[in-house]
């Protein structure tokens, strides 16, 4: 199982090791984005792409995100970005299975 925890701002900068770490996440990721303040539109692209990599590889995922990462995920599927919306909406899912 690989962990990632993010926290802070994370824009174009991290783009790269994000990349990196998430590439490297084999079978089941816990990704921790409770913590993040920020996220530019071109690493939320990059979450939402990657995510969907990895689950069409069969990866199982656990994401939580912030109401700031929420936000962006969520300008970005109104913006018709299709892996935006489905990492939203299992952030969604998985809010309300929690709750």
């Amino acid at each position: 199982m690989s962990r990632i925890v993010a926290e802070g701002e994370l824009d174009r900068a991290d783009c790269p090791r994000l990349r990196a770490e998430l590439r490297r996440a084999a079978g089941r990721l816990d990704l921790d984005l409770l913590r993040v303040g920020f996220i530019d539109s071109s690493c939320a692209k990059l979450l939402s792409d990657e995510t969907e990599k990895l689950r069409s590889e069969g990866c199982r995922m656990h994401v939580k995100a912030s109401p700031q990462v929420l936000r962006t995920l969520e300008m970005l599927a109104r913006a018709g970005l299709k892996s935006s919306r489905e990492l939203l909406t299992d952030l969604k899912t998985l809010r309300m299975a929690l709750a």
